[in-house]
């Protein structure tokens, strides 16, 4: 699981989170790292600038755009690009086989 470092989340180790889950918090103010900042950044581009006749209107746009990461998985991976990310997945990965 990906997590900013919101004092809200809870951290590896918690009692709380199932033994299978690694949490891997990102490093304070780095929302370039953050998939769902960049999700959100393409969302925003596709929908700003507009005037929405109401909020339906709004909810579909906003549906239109998710759908296209929902139903096309090289999309998301685009989205985890980012070094720091496949770093950690792959340390998780490791330490899961190790153990």
């Amino acid at each position: 699981m990906i997590a900013d470092g919101a004092g809200f989340h809870l951290a590896e180790g918690n009692e709380l989170l199932p033994t299978n889950v690694r949490v891997i918090t990102l490093p304070p103010y780095s929302p370039e790292l953050n998939p769902n900042e960049q999700l959100w950044d393409i969302v925003k581009d596709r929908i700003c600038n507009r005037v929405w006749e109401d909020m339906e209107e709004l909810q579909d746009a906003i549906n239109g755009v998710l759908k296209e990461y929902w139903s096309d998985p090289a999309r998301v991976r685009s989205l985890l690009g980012n070094h720091f990310i496949h770093s950690e997945a792959n340390s998780s990965y490791n330490n899961i086989i190790a153990a």
